[in-house]
């Protein structure tokens, strides 16, 4: 298990993001957990490699996930109106993780003043932008080609996303 994510507007759902085995959800406060990733392209290795997730605060229901592995398919990014009952694939990139590229922090950022704002750092394919809970994506043009490592919002001003990255063994950020 790597995270832990309680549904601020649901007390008792819990949702967890483990390293290699997929995402799980808890709708009595943590005493039992069911899988929520099945309608991720299960022929995809990938999709059990869950690298980000955030929980809408004003619903429960509304999840953003992002799916990697660097020896399998891109995946990408996958979003759910449902509380993970069903998951749609909204964008093709690669989000590596559970290698030797493996790196912590936050790779997806949700927006304190705007809870449908997304941003996500992928692998090597640059960062993106999301303003609908996940459901559409577009590129913002930042640093293709570089591993992201952690995404941090500007509490002073929402549009200002830092992020920093390793490139070549060295650390940098903006």
């Amino acid at each position: 298990m790597t995270h832990v994510h309680p549904a601020p507007s649901d007390t008792n759902r819990l949702y967890v993001v483990t390293d290699i085995c997929g995402l799980y959800r808890s709708d009595d406060g943590g005493k039992t957990f069911g899988r929520i990733d099945g309608t991720m392209s299960p022929t995809s290795r990938a999709n059990v490699h869950t690298r980000a997730l955030s929980v809408n605060p004003r619903n429960a229901d509304r999840i953003a996930a992002m799916t990697g592995y660097r020896y399998a398919d891109r995946t990408g990014l996958w979003a759910s109106s449902d509380g993970g009952r069903t998951c749609k694939q909204k964008l093709t990139v690669l989000c590596n993780g559970d290698d030797e590229t493996r790196y912590d922090g936050t790779r997806q950022w949700r927006d304190a003043t705007n809870s449908d704002r997304l941003v996500a750092a992928t692998f090597m394919e640059g960062v993106y932008e999301s303003i609908d809970n996940g459901m559409t994506w577009r590129e913002m043009g930042e640093l293709p080609g570089v591993v992201h490592s952690d995404l941090l919002m500007d509490r002073s001003n929402p549009n200002t996303v830092r992020h920093f990255w390793i490139l070549r063994g060295s650390l940098g950020g903006v």
